[in-house]
């Protein structure tokens, strides 16, 4: 649902699975927390020396950087090429709400598992948890954003971008969280 992940991991884990230091800033995050919305989580970013550092940033329930809640879906400007069957096709990375986060404010979100919904299937509302067999830290893709709900300043929280589902995870959802392979 990518609203709720797990952190069963640690600082010195996430340094480990990335093979470079990391500045610790989130001293104050209880490790092995579920997140979800209104919480304060840790992300990695890049500190204006270049350096990665692990902060806090909220993780807000609005807005999330997907077609269906970020006004993209049937928009149009009269476009030329970047058309389908009438549709006009808009990238969320070139919307304005959303350009600044994927240019400048890149995130790895650390977790250790993460839980999807199933919408339909066998499962169906059941909260399916999903991680990597002897795998303690995932990373996912994920920008810096000014929160809606609750508001915030810009950039102060963090939004985790999805795709579409693998035929795997079709099963049971249509959405999937962008994890990196170490």
């Amino acid at each position: 649902m990518c609203s709720e992940y797990q952190t069963k991991t640690s600082p010195k884990e996430i340094e480990a699975a990335l093979g470079t230091p990391i500045m610790n800033e989130a001293k104050d995050f209880e490790w092995g927390t579920k997140m979800n919305f209104f919480k304060n989580g840790p992300v990695i970013s890049r500190n204006r020396k270049g350096n990665l550092e692990l902060i806090l940033k909220s993780f807000p329930t609005s807005p999330m950087p997907n077609s269906r809640l970020s006004g993209l879906e049937g928009q149009s400007d009269g476009g030329d090429d970047n058309e389908i069957n009438g549709r006009q096709i808009k990238r969320i990375y070139e919307a304005p709400r959303w350009k600044e986060g994927f240019k400048e404010h890149p995130l790895l979100i650390p977790m250790s598992e993460f839980t999807e919904f199933a919408y339909w299937g066998k499962d169906i509302g059941s909260a399916l948890g999903f991680k990597i067999p002897n795998e303690n830290v995932l990373f996912a893709a994920g920008i810096a954003i000014k929160p809606l709900t609750p508001k915030g300043p810009p950039f102060s929280a963090y939004s985790i971008i999805t795709h579409t589902a693998t035929q795997q995870m079709l099963d049971y959802h249509q959405r999937l969280i962008v994890l990196f392979e170490k």
